[in-house]
């Protein structure tokens, strides 16, 4: 049974209310001020609110701001119910995050299927996102062993036969023993450093509506200095050819960073040396548009098209199919910033990523 609380000083109102919801097997709670509607949600957690906007103690816009900013009631459905049917008064209510609006007078039909109209896309939604957590979740379950095990294997290996067989190995053997088990614990670092980077990203809202409390003023240099860190990583400095214009833009710093490291070393990592690896920036129709491109093994139309953490977790191969979890990072925080990632490819030939970053005007 459905939980539902008024919030209503108008005691007619209230009764009618009562009687209506309770006809339609609603478990009904009350308030006749705005306080008490607030304390009544935190106890009962309804499933939606109906409420009033005139009222004493506190209108229903102080209510609503009250419960959106608690974590226990900010996603609970709210109705305001108002005799004030100015578009302007509506567009106030809506901006602060109201569900819907029941203008007086009212009939049992209209408020009724209000109501249940917004319970049922309140559970549609619930329902999708528990349905990804679950995915996410059994991916991550799957996927990280797999992926921590592969370098992981090698360094014990590795490690295994210099303390059995050391006096046994020529010098040039061990040297290359030593280089595998640093390149390999360099992968598996990268690896825990980037899901631990992910993780951190969930609790943004995914909405593009995330604004950092310090945007990057200097986007040039930024790019260019990660761009040519990771081009000296790979010993190919000489390979990473640059044209950038400088803008401000709506990421924090650290963010911007990630996502020229991971454009980047994408580009080196499925390349081969002495190909060009071409960075370009520019400003462009209210965005800056970074894009980067390599000549290397590319990648089919479904890869390009399976890029993001739910379908990415769950391809034991996604790192070496050049999809893997940095362009899933990449992706993730254009969804968060309201950018946008767009990828080009031809097989065995040519690969390009571009992502479009809002400016800060």
């Amino acid at each position: 049974m459905a939980k539902i609380l008024i919030i209503e000083d108008d005691i007619g109102v209230i009764e009618n209310l009562y009687q209506i919801f309770k006809l339609n097997n609603y478990d009904v709670y009350t308030a006749q001020n705005g306080r008490v509607g607030v304390e009544q949600a935190m106890k009962h957690l309804p499933d939606i609110i109906v409420c009033d906007i005139m009222m004493p103690e506190l209108d229903g816009y102080q209510v609503l701001k009250t419960l959106r900013s608690e974590p226990a009631t900010f996603g609970i459905p709210f109705l305001f119910l108002t005799a004030k049917a100015e578009k302007a008064d509506q567009r106030y209510g809506m901006e602060m995050g109201a569900d819907d609006y029941i203008t007086k007078p009212f009939g049992n039909s209209e408020i009724i299927n209000a109501v249940e109209s917004r319970l049922t896309k309140h559970q549609q939604v619930k329902m999708f996102y528990e349905t990804k957590l679950d995915d996410l979740r059994q991916t991550i379950t799957s996927a990280i062993p797999h992926e921590l095990r592969t370098p992981l294997n090698s360094i014990l290996g590795f490690a295994q036969m210099l303390r059995k067989n050391f006096k046994n190995i020529s010098e040039n053997d061990i040297n290359l023993m030593l280089d595998n088990i640093y390149e390999s614990g360099e992968r598996l670092l990268r690896l825990v450093l980037n899901y631990t980077f992910f993780t951190s990203l969930i609790d943004l809202p995914a909405d593009g509506t995330y604004k950092p409390t310090k945007s990057v003023s200097h986007a040039e240099f930024e790019i260019v200095q990660q761009a040519q860190s990771t081009s000296f990583e790979y010993k190919r400095d000489s390979d990473l050819i640059i044209t950038t214009e400088d803008a401000q833009v709506t990421l924090h710093r650290e963010h911007l960073i990630k996502v020229v490291e991971e454009l980047v070393d994408n580009a080196f990592k499925f390349s081969d040396p002495d190909t060009e690896v071409l960075l370009t920036s520019q400003k462009k129709n209210g965005f800056m548009e970074i894009s980067v491109s390599n000549y290397g093994r590319g990648m089919t139309h479904e890869q390009i098209s399976n890029i993001g953490a739910f379908t990415q977790f769950d391809r034991k191969d996604f790192e070496q199919q050049g999809s893997g979890m940095g362009l899933t990072i990449v992706s993730k925080l254009m969804q968060i910033y309201g950018g946008d990632l767009h990828i080009e490819s031809e097989q065995e030939y040519k690969t390009t990523v571009i992502v479009k970053l809002p400016l800060n005007d």
